[in-house]
Parts: structure tokens; sequence; C-alpha cells
């Protein structure tokens, strides 16, 4: 458990040293008539609390909060695989006061999996700096005989169409479709 908080917090690291990097350079520009920030900064997590979205986004935000003096309220807007959330940053003025904790979901796959999105995925958010990843894992009922992914392709193999899956998001989902059309 250490070692993923270390990684963790080390990814918060690097992704709060790119922020006040940009954020140095944007505010070194002469137009600049205060100090960045002069109010609290929203956080919107398009997933739902607790999830790992959530977790570091939160971790994120108290790094930040530190070394900003000022509060980043983080705020859960969960739906439709994020596209909930993302809508609500793309509405907001791009003013620097409202921050999307996006994944592979709200960045890119939601254009591929959905009809139609409130909001150009493609150039409603700028992408400030990467944070961390989460891992995928592949689970099966212990009375399977599968101890191993290479063990379980080859079972869905030989029984076409009897292995099923769920996922969460659109990571377990599109994961899942390409594990099963590539094996």
């Amino acid at each position: 458990m250490s070692r993923s908080i270390s990684f963790l917090t080390s990814q918060v690291n690097r992704a709060l040293l790119a922020t006040l990097a940009l954020a140095a350079f944007t505010l070194a520009s002469p137009l600049q008539a205060q100090t960045y920030p002069t109010k609290p900064i929203k956080a919107i997590v398009p997933f739902a609390p607790g999830s790992a979205t959530d977790q570091i986004g939160r971790a994120f935000a108290a790094k930040m909060s530190e070394q900003l003096g000022q509060p980043i309220v983080v705020e859960n807007k969960p739906g439709v695989n994020g596209m909930l959330g993302a809508d609500a940053v793309a509405k907001s003025p791009a003013d620097g006061y409202t921050l999307l904790i996006g994944t592979n979901s709200t960045n890119a796959a939601l254009k591929s999996l959905m009809n139609k999105l409130p909001y150009d995925q493609d150039t409603a958010f700028a992408p400030v700096g990467f944070m961390g990843s989460v891992p995928l894992i592949v689970g099966v009922n212990p009375s399977l005989p599968y101890k191993t992914l290479r063990e379980f392709v080859e079972g869905a193999k030989v029984k076409p169409g009897a292995i099923s899956f769920a996922s969460a998001s659109t990571s377990q989902l599109v994961s899942s479709e390409m594990l099963a059309h590539t094996a």
C-alpha cells in the first residue's frame, strides 16, 4: 500500500510542478493585473466519490492548495462516463478557476462512444499535466480453471460467446473490447 501512495505522491508532485511551471509562465505576462489565484479553484471530478479519479484528484487538490495558498474544492459530477462533469467544465468561463480532473474517457474515448457530445472534446480542454494512472485487472470466479490471463483467453477461444464481462467505465469497456478483438 505504501508503494502505491508513494507512486501517487510522486505523480502528484510531477503534475504539480508542471502546473506551477505553466502558471508561472502565464502569470509572467505583463497583461496580468493580479496574482493568480485570488479565489478558490474548483476541480471537477467527473466520476463518483471514492473512485480512482476522485482519489487522485483529491491528492492533487491537497498538494496544490498548499502550494497556491488557496483552497481547491473538489466537486464530483458523475454520469454518462464522465460526460456530465466534463460538460460542466467546458461550459465554465476559461479563467483558470475551474479544472477538469479528466481521464481517457473525458479526453479521448467519449467522442467515439457517444453519438453526440454537448462540447467539442478536441478543443474544450487544454491539458496541463499527467497526474497518474490506474491499473485494470481481470478477475474470474475462483471456481473457474483459469489462473492466468493466457489461460482465460485460451478458454474463451475454446467456447466462443460463453464468457461475458462487466465494466464500470469506458476504460474497462474499451480495454475489454480490445482484448476480445485481439486475443
